[in-house]
């Protein structure tokens, strides 16, 4: 009952259908035991699992918890800048918890208010649209978060469009994500010498709920390691 029927802007069924379909396919078939690793992330049959079913798995009886980094690739892009104010800033902003309502404010100041997202899932989804992942015949006049991004950090601004340029949007995102592999791999590793059981979920990580704050640790002590600074985690 807590499902929505509502289709939201850029999905092309509602929560309630993807997770009907979800269930469907899963009860009438088997989960095949295949892992992939590609790019820095590892892939298996759960991960596309929908966050309302996921939320109700458990572990060995015991329900699950996540602890994940906040805002990772603007927070991986931030690790690339050069010290200054830039780099100090940036580290501020992806360290707040509030990046993407900072970026938003910039672009509605910029609007007269017209960018503005009410759904922080659709704000998320539009800022990685229009700052990182857009097509390249998408005009600038039309991405007013790259806009405010160029306008509060322009030296990312200038790596993205830098990274964009040698190796094309999926290029962008397979460097992003080998960075981020760099980071909840050392996680990864300290779980599996702790012997807690845990399933890899992109920039995040599926395990006990009681072992979430011992995954968020060694998430931030690897970030700390391998971005020169402690990046903001968040366990649930």
């Amino acid at each position: 009952d807590d499902l929505s029927d509502t289709v939201e802007p850029g999905h092309e069924i509602s929560e309630r259908d993807w997770c009907r379909r979800y269930l469907n396919y899963r009860s009438a078939n088997a989960i095949i035991n295949k892992v992939l690793y590609i790019d820095g992330r590892i892939y298996h049959p759960l991960i596309t699992c929908p966050r309302p079913i996921r939320e109700r798995w458990t572990i060995d009886g015991e329900a699950i918890g996540e602890a994940d980094l906040s805002a990772s690739f603007f927070t991986l892009l931030t690790s690339l800048l050069s010290e200054g104010a830039e780099r100090r800033k940036a580290i501020d902003w992806v360290t707040s918890g509030d990046w993407y309502l900072r970026l938003q404010s910039t672009a509605c100041r910029n609007t007269y208010g017209q960018t503005y997202y009410e759904s922080e899932r659709e704000l998320k989804r539009q800022t990685q649209i229009q700052c990182l992942f857009f097509a390249d015949h998408h005009p600038e006049s039309q991405r007013p978060l790259f806009e405010a991004l160029r306008e509060e950090f322009p030296s990312m601004a200038s790596q993205v469009m830098r990274l964009r340029r040698s190796h094309g949007a999926s290029g962008l995102c397979r460097t992003l994500t080998r960075m981020e592999g760099g980071v909840t791999t050392i996680a990864h590793s300290k779980l599996l010498g702790d012997e807690k059981p845990f399933l890899p979920n992109h920039d995040g990580i599926v395990l006990r709920k009681s072992d979430s704050d011992v995954a968020a640790a060694f998430l931030r002590d690897a970030g700390r390691e391998r971005l020169g600074f402690t990046p903001l985690v968040k366990a649930k």
